[in-house]
C-alpha cells in the first residue's frame, strides 16, 4: 500500500509540475479537472486499429483505457464491407489456395509504383494472414470471394454473416474480455509532455464537458483520418476536396493528427485518398439504392466509352474514375438488369429512361454514337463469354461478383444511374517506424507516442488503395503491433 501511495504521489506531482510549466495540459480556468493516474497504455480511438491495439496490449500484460469521442465503438469499419485482403491466412490454406506474403508485398507495390515504405508493405503482408488467423480465434469467420481483375490470387477475405459492423462487435467484445475499460464520447485533445519530450499521458474532455488529465506509459493513436476537416484537406490532400461524395465517420477531422503534430511529428503527406464510388452524397451500401451503385453491368463515361472492367472491386473503379477524367460516369441497366431501386433513382433525378439507346443518351446527355457502340461491342462480348476489351472470361461457369456482369443490354426500357466518385477515408499523417513509434521532424523518436491505422498511412499507400480490403488489413495488423509496442517500449 506505501509502494502505491509513493508512486501516486509521484503521478500528481509530474502532472502539477507540467500546469505549472505551462505545458499542454495546462488547466483552463473554470473546468473542473479531474486528474487521474494510469499504470499501463492509453489508446485513442476505437476503430480497428485501436480495437487491435487494445487487446494486444491487454493480452500483453499491460492495463489499457481506451477513449472514443464517438457515442459508438467501430470508427470507419462501421460502414465497411467487412473484407480484408490478405496472404498465407488459415482461410486460404483450408481451400487450396496456394499464395504468399511475399507475391501480397510484389503486387500492393506494384499497384503502388513503390512510391512507398517498400519494407512496411512487406510487413504488413507478412503479418496479413496471421492477422485472420488471429481474428478468427476471436470468433470471426471468413470466406474467399472471387479474385479481383488486377490480382489473380483469392486473397479478399469476406466476414461471414455480416459486414464491417459483425467485425466491431467481435472486437469489442474482445478488448472487454481482455480486460480494455472503453470509455465512449470521451474526446481526447491534446497529449501531455515531460520536460524532455517523453509522452506521459494526455488530456481529454467527457461528455459532461469535464476535463481529465490521464498519465500513462504510452500513448498509442488511432483517430481515423482527416476527411471532414477543410482545413486539413487542403493542407495535406487537396485533391480529396474535389471528390464529390464522401463516406469517410463524422469523427473523422484530423484528432491525432493534430496532437502527433504538436509535440513535434513529422507529418507524412500524400495528395490522395481512400476512394470508391457511390450515387448520393451520404447513401451507404446497406441502402438498395447506394447498392446499386455497385452492380458490375456495363458503365461508360459521358463519351459512351466503356473505361473499366465492371467487376473490379470499389479501389480500382475509383482510380480508374480519375484516371478517365471525365466528371459523368453511368451504370447502364436493361429490363432484364431491372432493379426496383431504379425508380427511387428516376425521382431523384440519378438516373434516366429511355425506350432505345438513342433516347436514354439524350436523356442523360451521352453521345449517343459511342454508347450504341459500346452496347453492341459489350452484348457481343457477353455472347461469347468473353471480354475481349478486358481479356476476361464472363463465361457462366466460372464465379463472379454478380449475374449483372453476363447480362446482355438489348431489352427496353433502358437506363442509365449516374455514378460518382467518392472516398471513404483519407491518406497521410505521423510519420512512425515499423513498431508504430512516432518520428518527429527530426528523425528522431517521441519516446511514448505511437501511432496505427489510417491515423498514420502515409508511408504505406501513394495516393489510392490498391485494392478493397487493404486497409483494414493494414489497420489491424498496425494496431497489433503498435499495441504490443507500446507495452514492451
Amino acid at each position: 500500500m506505501q509502494r502505491l501511495n509513493v508512486k501516486w504521489i509521484a503521478v500528481m506531482l509530474v502532472l502539477l509540475l507540467l500546469q505549472l510549466a505551462g505545458c499542454e495540459g495546462a488547466v483552463v480556468p473554470g473546468e473542473e479537472v479531474i486528474t487521474r493516474a494510469e499504470e499501463g497504455i492509453i489508446v485513442v480511438g476505437a476503430g480497428a486499429a485501436g480495437l487491435a491495439a487494445s487487446i494486444e496490449a491487454a493480452k500483453a500484460g499491460s492495463t489499457v483505457l481506451l477513449l472514443e469521442k464517438l457515442p459508438m465503438a467501430g470508427g470507419s469499419m462501421l460502414c465497411s464491407g467487412g473484407t480484408i485482403y490478405a496472404a498465407e491466412s488459415p482461410v486460404q490454406q483450408r481451400e487450396g489456395v496456394v499464395d504468399s506474403a511475399g507475391a501480397l508485398a510484389d503486387f500492393w507495390l506494384e499497384e503502388a509504383q513503390e512510391m512507398v515504405d517498400t519494407d512496411l508493405v512487406h510487413l504488413v503482408a507478412q503479418h496479413s494472414g496471421e492477422t485472420i488467423g488471429w481474428l478468427e480465434g476471436l470468433g470471426a469467420k471468413f470466406t474467399l470471394a472471387a479474385p479481383l481483375d488486377a490480382d489473380p490470387f483469392r486473397r479478399s477475405h469476406q466476414l461471414v454473416g455480416g459486414r464491417g459492423a459483425e467485425l466491431v462487435k467481435i472486437l469489442e467484445g474482445a478488448a472487454k474480455d481482455a480486460g480494455v475499460e472503453i470509455l465512449l464520447e470521451t474526446r481526447a485533445q491534446r497529449l501531455l509532455t515531460d520536460a524532455g519530450g517523453t509522452v506521459v499521458g494526455l488530456e481529454a474532455v467527457d461528455k459532461e464537458g469535464k476535463t481529465i488529465t490521464y498519465s500513462a506509459q504510452a500513448v498509442v493513436l488511432a483517430t481515423g483520418g482527416f476527411d471532414r476537416n477543410e482545413e486539413l484537406l487542403a493542407q495535406y490532400s487537396p485533391s480529396a476536396l474535389e471528390i464529390p461524395i464522401n463516406f469517410g465517420r463524422v469523427g473523422n477531422v484530423g484528432d491525432g493528427l493534430i496532437m502527433a503534430r504538436e509535440v513535434g511529428a513529422d507529418i507524412v503527406a500524400v495528395d490522395g485518398a481512400l476512394g470508391c464510388r457511390g450515387v448520393e452524397k451520404d447513401m451507404p451500401y446497406t441502402h438498395p439504392l447506394g447498392a446499386l451503385g455497385l452492380t458490375p453491368s456495363l458503365c461508360v463515361n459521358s463519351r459512351g466509352e466503356r473505361f473499366v472492367c465492371e467487376d473490379v472491386d470499389c479501389s480500382c473503379f475509383y482510380r480508374a474514375m480519375q484516371e478517365d477524367g471525365d466528371s459523368a460516369f453511368y451504370t447502364i441497366f436493361s429490363a432484364a438488369s431491372y432493379d426496383p431501386a431504379l425508380e427511387e433513382a428516376l425521382e431523384k433525378g440519378l438516373a434516366y429512361r429511355g425506350n432505345t439507346l438513342g433516347d436514354l443518351a439524350a436523356a442523360a446527355g451521352i453521345d449517343k454514337d459511342g454508347l450504341e457502340e459500346t452496347v453492341a461491342n459489350y452484348n457481343r462480348y457477353v455472347a461469347q463469354g468473353q471480354d475481349a476489351q478486358f481479356a476476361r472470361d464472363i463465361s457462366s461457369s466460372l464465379p463472379t461478383r454478380d449475374i449483372s456482369s453476363l447480362l446482355p443490354i438489348d431489352a427496353a426500357p433502358f437506363y442509365a444511374l449516374r455514378i460518382l466518385p467518392a472516398t471513404r477515408g483519407t491518406i497521410g499523417g505521423p510519420r512512425i517506424n515499423h513498431q508504430g513509434q512516432v518520428i518527429d521532424t527530426e528523425g528522431e523518436l517521441i519516446p511514448g507516442l505511437y501511432a496505427a491505422g489510417e491515423v498514420a498511412n502515409g508511408q504505406f499507400f501513394p495516393g489510392s488503395c490498391p485494392a478493397t480490403g487493404t486497409s483494414l488489413q493494414y489497420c489491424l495488423t498496425l494496431g497489433r503491433i503498435a499495441g504490443k509496442a507500446a507495452v514492451g517500449g
